[in-house]
């Protein structure tokens, strides 16, 4: 079964192109595979651990793969609340489970302004992070 939709790309360091998850009619895919434009061949890599489709995919600071979040279920009423990150150098996967953490803000725009949900609607801060959060995670999103 391969996935036919909604699989997330990524170019990676080494300049192949990551192919992770998707869904076929059935189910979402645990699929990873890396295409090497140089050799024009696809290789199939560990799988995720858990099947996920339209999750946030971005490329860490170290080299590493951050798969985050996505659906479950190919209707996307299943939310995944848990990210996947992938090392290619040790072809080795990595889960971290945010499922209990609640995240509670305004939503500010560049400029400083703020962006109320509702025209009533008041919180006290932009976002709480877990002290115990990745530092990794962390440290590559100050790095953008």
């Amino acid at each position: 079964d391969e996935a036919d939709h909604c699989e997330d790309l990524l170019l990676m360091r080494d300049g192949r192109i990551l192919l992770a998850g998707g869904c076929t009619l059935d189910e979402c895919s645990t699929r990873a595979e890396a295409f090497d434009p140089a050799s024009d061949r696809f290789a199939a890599l560990s799988p995720m651990l858990r099947g996920r489709a339209r999750a946030v995919t971005m490329l860490l600071a170290d080299g590493r793969v951050l798969v985050a979040g996505g659906c479950g279920s190919i209707d996307c009423r299943t939310v995944l609340a848990d990210a996947e990150v992938y090392d290619p150098a040790t072809g080795k996967t990595k889960v971290y489970d945010f499922s209990g953490d609640t995240i509670e803000g305004d939503l500010v725009k560049p400029e400083g302004s703020t962006v109320d949900a509702r025209d009533f609607a008041k919180h006290s801060s932009l976002i709480r992070i877990r002290k115990d959060f990745i530092p990794e995670i962390i440290k590559s999103a100050e790095d953008l």
